[in-house]
């Protein structure tokens, strides 16, 4: 068994990283804020949302050192950015989340490093082979998505001899392997296009007057345009449901009513969504009647879309605990300090929900108990701040309920 020296990697890695900083500040931000692992299971380099403001950095030791490498330092140097830009390019066109979503992988390996590459300079292109000798009808056609090439592609391609025809045969791709476990329901996708969206401008923004001069012009208009984009279409409420849609659990039934839209058979597959849900409702002195009328209607919606809903008032302790029925209750248990421990030790031990949500202004220590379930805290408007330490503290997922991204 090989045995790697981990800190002699990272030691490498932050070095590519400061090159970054200097030299495309977007790229060296982004990466500098990513929880970086060094994996021998994993393959190459991949990105992965690691929960809603970070994001982890896989790195394959053997593939470091020993195929990320040049005949001197400073090539080897400019190799390995070179890698890490294009993994970023990836992630910011979403490709990791698609790949189940095309029939051949090696059309769609083609198709995606066509696209990214019109999105880099010159000189940070890498490719294993010409796009423009085999295929220089893709040329005609510049950025375009990445459906577009790939259907380009298959028309063109003698499939039983594609590899042979384009030369993959190389290590640069392994990354591609790490993308077939990635989630494959529209919720999940949607959810984390939506959080990985935010940490792509989180680095964006924090560098917006260099990003011009050292991004391809491309990508720094393909960026402007996310921003955009992102900041006027969605709002908290969405964000609610699309975490109870990716938190529930899905049973499969056949049904005879309509055909299967893959096979054109009968019978074809209804997904019908069972939602289990624990929702602690803060009760403490700083909530006001406001901000409790505004958590019941937005768990009334949830109660209409067939979830099951186990209701907990709450301060410092579990006041009161119900199914909800579709009316709000009347009075509300509570007013004393505040407590985060309970229901999550409530939603662990004894419920076992399928996810737990939690209303509140977020103030208050952080919880000393991991939820064993995904957890979103939506912060009502007067609550704590985006990115302040109580809000940072909070384990899992947030949300501000005046928050329109």
């Amino acid at each position: 068994m090989t045995i790697y020296n981990t800190s002699s990697i990272l030691k490498e890695l932050d070095q590519v990283i400061i090159d970054l900083l200097i030299q495309t500040p977007f790229f060296g931000h982004f990466f500098a804020k990513t929880i970086k692992t060094i994996d021998p299971l994993c393959f190459g380099i991949s990105i992965a949302l690691f929960n809603q403001e970070s994001v982890q950095l896989f790195v394959n030791p053997d593939y470091w050192q020993n195929h990320l490498k040049s005949g001197d330092r400073k090539k080897t140097l400019e190799l390995r950015k070179m890698i890490l830009k294009k993994q970023l390019i990836h992630f910011i066109f979403n490709h990791d989340m698609q790949i189940q979503d095309f029939e051949n992988e090696t059309i769609f390996i083609v198709a995606a490093e066509f696209t990214i590459n019109q999105y880099l300079k010159q000189e940070e292109q890498l490719t294993a082979f010409d796009s423009s000798l085999y295929f220089p009808d893709l040329n005609s056609k510049p950025f375009k998505k990445l459906r577009h090439y790939y259907n380009t592609l298959s028309k063109k391609l003698n499939i039983n001899n594609i590899n042979e025809v384009i030369g993959l045969e190389t290590r640069y791709f392994d990354f591609y392997k790490n993308w077939k476990n990635q989630p494959v329901t529209e919720q999940d996708k949607e959810l984390n296009w939506y959080f990985r969206k935010k940490i792509i401008l989180d680095s964006f923004l924090s560098e917006n007057s260099n990003a011009g001069k050292t991004l391809a012009t491309p990508l720094f208009s393909y960026l402007n345009q996310l921003k955009k984009e992102t900041y006027r279409s969605i709002n908290w409420k969405k964000i609610v449901r699309l975490f109870v849609n990716s938190s529930n659990r899905t049973k499969l039934t056949n049904t005879i009513h309509r055909s299967s839209k893959r096979f054109g058979t009968f019978p074809g597959i209804r997904i019908r969504k069972q939602s289990r849900l624990l929702v602690a409702v803060d009760t403490s002195g700083s909530i006001n009647e406001d901000s409790l009328t505004h958590f019941f209607s937005e768990i009334h919606q949830l109660w209409k879309q067939k979830n099951e809903i186990r209701i907990l008032e709450c301060d410092t302790i579990i006041q009161r605990e119900y199914n909800y029925e579709g009316v709000p209750p009347k009075v509300i248990t509570g007013k004393g300090n505040t407590d985060f421990n309970e229901p999550i030790r409530f939603s662990n031990e004894v419920f076992h929900p399928d996810a737990l949500i939690y209303f509140t202004d977020g103030f208050g220590p952080s919880p000393r108990i991991k939820s064993l379930k995904p957890i979103l805290w939506v912060i009502n408007n007067d609550g704590i701040k985006r990115h302040s330490k109580s809000w940072n503290d909070l384990p899992g997922r947030k949300v501000k309920m005046n928050e329109v991204q």
